[in-house]
């Protein structure tokens, strides 16, 4: 074998996915088409989720440093703000990073590119899939560029290669879904604002709009519906929308660095996986923007299979455990567009009345939905994906109290049960002391064991004393019990992934 894992795809993907890898210890190699990094700012909404995995993987600090942190909502109805309300308040003891951070996906790709490098690791620039074939033992694939001249093996390779994947179509998988049929725009433009850290969401007559931080301060990005009697138009510009947006956020456009129309694609992939070939990220699916959650989707992706691939690889687990990568994740990918995608196209429905419903309507759920701690803590979650969880995954075990086999280990604001989870390793948490059956088991596996002190903030968070927990180099639980039924849940796990 040429390498142990090729990735085919650099965007931001497909470089968390070669980050998670190369600190494992596993070869990997990185092809993508392109001449190089992304150089426009395309997505740019990272939330509190993946922000917990680039603090695993030691690149948090820099990320939040070179974004800006969006600690604030306003929402504005035909030009007038309604209600607004702070991210940060819904967020409070639930993660380190209460925002949504604004940060361009060239600036995003280039802090993820050095940071492989770094390790080590190089991207074949220049370089699109053509083929590929696998067998049982591995998986063999031809590129244009410097390698057309030869083949390049692999024990696995994953497909991070945006919507039109070529390793999809290779593979056969259907891409089921739709297209909506409105027309919508993007547009980075420098706006005079009061605050770099707000963003601003607004509805007005059949369209809607977003505006939020993009790189330093007034430079904004703008995200809207185009009105349904402006699409007719067969060469459409950013002067045509500057009136309405001027209305709708009651501000200057003062100039225009990058404008672009698209229409929104809802779609998933029939699986995410076919023998030693796997696809993450837009090669999988591909939602509405409002939200910011498709990037985040896809890098989360990468994680979950990346930290599987170097388990089997390098820590003695079966491939049984890569079974759990497409219901896992295709799962979630599933959910978002049935809920997301599907409020975004019933809003943004061509002369929708819909849309006069939601401008009456959307105020009065906001202050409803923040001014409760418990649906203030429940929108937070789900925004920012820390509510994501693998309660029903073949990987996941037991339950003490309220908490569940699958869900995100709860965070403790002193940072007690986080540390251990710095450099995306499988660990053992004991909440008191840890029994002889643990520490023989966990040595045995080359696991460490952390002895975690019940503290009051950790007692209200659900964790109960002498109970263990199995944590998965992602920061989900795998196995919990209490201390009478820890040995044979572990013995149950072993029967399932060990090799």
């Amino acid at each position: 074998m040429d390498t142990e894992v090729i990735v085919v795809g650099a965007g931001p993907s497909g470089l968390a996915l070669a980050n998670v890898l190369i600190r494992q210890g596993v070869d990997v190699a990185v092809f993508d088409s392109k001449p190089g990094p992304t150089r426009e700012s395309r997505a740019m909404g990272v939330h509190a989720r993946t922000l917990e995995f680039y603090q695993q993987l030691g690149l948090a600090d820099e990320v939040v440093g070179r974004g800006i942190p969006a600690r604030e909502v306003e929402v504005f109805i035909d030009g007038k703000q309604k209600v607004e309300f702070s991210m940060a308040a819904l967020g409070e003891g639930i993660s380190a990073f209460p925002y949504m951070l604004t940060f361009p996906q060239d600036e995003h790709e280039r802090v993820l590119l050095k940071a492989f490098e770094d390790q080590g690791g190089m991207v074949h620039w220049s370089s699109p899939l053509l083929r590929f074939s696998q067998t049982s033992e591995g998986v063999t694939a031809t590129f244009a560029g410097e390698f057309s001249d030869r083949t390049f093996s692999g024990s696995y390779l994953v497909g991070c290669d945006g919507a039109n994947s070529v390793v999809r179509r290779e593979l056969g998988i259907g891409f089921g879904g739709g297209t909506s049929d409105g027309l919508f725009f993007v547009a980075d433009a420098q706006i005079d604002v009061d605050h770099d850290n707000r963003i601003r969401a607004t509805l007005g007559d059949s369209t809607f709009g977003l505006m939020m931080p993009v790189r330093t301060t007034g430079t904004q990005r703008l995200i809207g519906a185009v009105p349904a009697y402006m699409q007719t138009k067969e060469l459409f510009e950013f002067d045509d929308v500057e009136p309405l947006l001027t209305k709708l956020l009651q501000k200057e456009i003062k100039s225009v660095s990058w404008f672009s129309t698209y229409r929104v694609h809802h779609r998933v992939a029939d699986k995410f996986r076919e023998g030693r070939v796997f696809i993450a990220g837009d090669a999988g699916h591909i939602h509405s923007p409002v939200g910011g959650q498709g990037m985040n989707t896809g890098i989360g992706d990468a994680i979950n299979i990346g930290w599987k691939l170097a388990s089997v690889l390098k820590h003695g687990f079966s491939e049984s455990l890569l079974e759990t990568y497409d219901p896992e994740r295709r799962a979630f990918a599933k959910a978002l567009i049935s809920t997301t995608d599907s409020a975004f196209q019933k809003i943004t429905a061509p002369n929708s009345w819909l849309m006069s419903f939601f401008k009456w309507f959307l105020p009065k759920a906001i202050r409803r939905l923040t001014a409760n701690p418990l649906t203030r803590k429940r929108l937070f979650k789900t925004v920012s994906q820390v509510h994501i969880g693998y309660e029903d995954s073949a990987l996941s075990s037991g339950r003490v109290g309220r908490h569940r086999a699958g869900q995100r280990l709860a965070w403790d604001p002193s940072g007690a049960n986080y540390k251990p989870l710095e450099g995306m390793g499988w660990h053992v948490q004991v909440y008191g002391s840890a029994s002889s059956e643990v520490m023989e088991w966990a040595n045995r596996r080359g696991f460490p064991i952390h002895e975690i002190e019940l503290s009051h903030a950790l007692k209200a968070l659900g964790f109960r004393a002498g109970s263990s927990y199995l944590i998965r180099p992602d920061g989900h639980i795998a196995v919990i019990a209490d201390s009478q039924n820890i040995s044979s849940a572990l013995r149950r796990f072993d029967a399932k992934f060990k090799k």
